[in-house]
């Protein structure tokens, strides 16, 4: 019988759902070596390449997309069983809190913690920008923090551990802009009307400015910037303006109706939406068990519907 041992299929797994080694040895907490040997020594004991590696990340091979399939369940199931037995030795459940982005916060996370809150768990979500879910974070103030562009994070003692990509949109208010055929229509008047512009002094500001100069719309001197989703939404239903905001925060301005949103993916920067932990915390069950559940609904943010 082959000898694959249940930490190499982790490995194998965490390598497949990150799409390179560094992200998996980041995720897991191990080095990029370490990894890398497991890899091998599951290719080696099966006798087949699984994993092909390339500059720009790994892709799995025809067997090594089957082994995932099989993999995934086995390394899941064996993540249950530890917790629940150690949950068996947990004193009751204490208040955990999260500090999110507020696109997360407003639409990832209301289904994350669903289980866990249903289950007599408190769960307290501070709605905040990225540089401050990591001060958060790193000043124990909270658990664990989702944010955008952790790759650039301030801090060694933090570990980023990325869930989904997000891009830019541009916002209006159908109260203005009933007549808009579409994107191009939008990006024509766009060229005399006032931007907000979110998230000032963040990573997040300087990507939606680099957006801003590929759609032709940096020259624009009327620039109102904010990092408060209801003063946008206000400025957008008072008077005819145009708002440039990531996807998912975008849905949660437009949660009431009214606005029109466009996606452009092909000129966007990419914004990575992730995870970040203290490197040096212990994860409780608790907080394990909702690390998962937040990674199983990443995808709601990068596959709603482009309102």
């Amino acid at each position: 019988m082959v000898k694959i041992t249940l930490q190499q299929m982790h490995y194998f797994k965490e390598v497949a759902e990150a799409g390179s080694f560094s992200a998996a040895s980041g995720s897991i907490g191990c080095s990029t070596t370490a990894v890398t040997k497991a890899i091998n020594a599951i290719e080696t004991a099966l006798g087949q390449r699984l994993v092909l590696r390339g500059n720009r990340g790994v892709e799995l091979t025809a067997a090594g997309a089957k082994y995932l399939e099989r993999v995934q369940p086995i390394v899941q199931l064996a993540q249950n069983a530890e917790d629940e037995a150690a949950a068996l030795a947990q004193p009751a459940r204490k208040e955990i809190v999260i500090s999110s982005i507020p696109s997360a916060a407003a639409y990832l996370l209301p289904k994350a913690i669903k289980p866990f809150a249903q289950d007599g768990g408190t769960v307290r979500v501070l709605s905040q920008n990225s540089a401050q879910v990591e001060e958060s974070v790193l000043s124990h103030r909270s658990h664990l923090g989702v944010l955008s562009n952790g790759n650039r994070l301030l801090s060694d003692e933090l570990k980023f551990t990325l869930l989904t990509k997000d891009y830019f949109s541009l916002v209006c208010s159908k109260k203005f802009f009933a007549h808009a055929e579409g994107p191009e229509a939008l990006l024509k008047d766009a060229k005399d009307l006032p931007i907000v512009v979110p998230a000032p002094g963040t990573s997040i500001n300087s990507q939606a400015k680099i957006f801003l100069r590929s759609l032709g719309l940096d020259r624009i001197k009327r620039r109102i910037e904010t990092d408060s989703i209801p003063f946008a939404r206000g400025v957008l239903e008072e008077f005819p303006s145009v708002c440039v905001l990531p996807r998912g925060i975008a849905q949660a301005l437009n949660a009431l109706g009214g606005l029109n949103c466009y996606t452009f993916e092909n000129l966007s920067p990419e914004i990575s939406i992730g995870i970040v932990t203290r490197r040096a915390a212990g994860v409780t069950p608790e907080i394990r068990a909702l690390i998962s559940n937040i990674r199983k609904h990443s995808n709601v943010i990068s596959q709603a519907p482009i309102l």
